[in-house]
């Protein structure tokens, strides 16, 4: 079976930890609702139907990601701002129900796919974004600069495959350091440098 990794590198440092995290994206992202009365409980459901205007309520319970409230992750967030974010969102997830562990100075989410399905609802303005996710989402640019990523990686011997969703596949994982290096160098010389 080939060995393949996909995934939006960041820092390469403090990449285990956001893998995790991207991790539980992608598996609650694939989640339905939940059917649990206490859920409708802690939302404020009284279990009472009522006339209202079905859009106006979706829209006020659907998160609004296309809005850029969310923290950003560039490629140059240095590793003590980017886990101080991801901290503060961990402890978002945290205060509504999901168990986090700490390791050393960095906070890790324990896998509760209904849980952290109902905090991520919470917690959706402090889930940090990552700059290529952004620009999946807003740059008409984006898949030139998904290509000059690829291509700058290609050139410093790592193989990788752009993904629509701002993220690469990385076939023979991640690289040794200080190879490794170039996801960042390559990303900030596509989606910043002019």
């Amino acid at each position: 079976m080939p060995k393949t990794d996909t995934l939006r590198p960041p820092n390469t440092r403090h990449w285990r930890a956001a893998c995790a995290a991207l991790v539980a994206i992608f598996f609650l992202a694939a989640c339905g609702g939940s059917s649990d009365p206490e859920s409708a409980k802690d939302q404020g459901d009284d279990g009472v139907a009522s006339v209202t205007d079905g859009d106006k309520d979706a829209k006020a319970t659907q998160p609004q990601q296309s809005q850029d409230v969310r923290p950003l992750i560039r490629p140059d967030t240095s590793d003590e701002e980017s886990n101080r974010v991801f901290n503060v969102y961990y402890e978002c997830l945290q205060r509504n129900g999901v168990k986090v562990i700490r390791q050393g100075d960095v906070l890790k989410p324990i896998d509760q796919p209904k849980k952290t399905e109902e905090a991520r609802k919470k917690c959706w303005q402090k889930e940090p974004e990552y700059l290529t996710e952004r620009a999946a989402r807003e740059d008409p640019e984006f898949h030139e600069k998904m290509d000059r990523w690829v291509s700058c990686l290609h050139d410093h011997g790592i193989k990788a495959i752009a993904l629509d969703d701002g993220t690469i596949n990385l076939p023979n994982n991640l690289p040794p350091y200080p190879q490794s290096q170039w996801l960042d160098k390559c990303e900030l010389k596509a989606f910043v440098a002019k």
